[in-house]
C-alpha cells in the first residue's frame, strides 16, 4: 500500500502551499502548512489515516471532511490537541467516498501521490 507522501505541493493556481509531515502516528499525521507566497508557516493539518481500497493508497482529505476526520488548526500545541482528543474518541463508522482525495493516480495511470488535483 502507497503511503502518503512526506510533503504535499498544491498546484499553482490553488493558493500554492507546500504540506510537509510533521508526526505520523499510527492512526493521524499532522502536516504542517507552508505559504509560498508570504514564505510562511500558515498553521497544521490533522487527519485520520484513511485507505482508498480502489487505488490502494492512503487519502488525503478532501474539503467535506474537514470537521469530520480532518482538522486545519494555527499552531502546532493546537494540531496536538485535537490529536489527543480525537485519537482517545470512541469513533462511529462514517461514510468517507465524498471526503476523500485520490491522489494516488493521475490521468495517466502513474502513482506519484505528491499533488493536489
Amino acid at each position: 500500500m502507497k503511503k502518503l507522501d512526506e510533503q504535499i505541493r498544491s498546484p499553482n493556481g490553488l493558493g500554492g502551499f507546500v504540506l510537509t509531515r510533521k508526526d505520523d502516528f499510527p492512526d493521524y499525521y499532522i502536516y504542517e502548512q507552508y505559504q509560498t507566497r508570504i514564505d510562511k508557516i500558515v498553521g497544521y493539518h490533522v487527519f485520520e489515516k484513511k485507505i482508498n481500497t480502489m487505488f490502494n493508497c492512503e487519502s488525503y482529505p478532501g474539503g467535506e471532511a474537514f470537521g469530520v476526520w480532518a482538522w486545519q488548526c494555527i499552531t502546532y500545541e493546537q494540531a496536538l490537541k485535537i490529536y489527543e482528543r480525537e485519537s482517545t474518541r470512541v469513533k462511529e463508522p462514517i461514510n468517507t467516498s465524498n471526503g476523500e482525495h485520490h491522489e494516488c493516480e493521475d490521468d495517466e495511470g502513474d502513482e506519484s501521490g505528491g499533488d493536489f488535483e
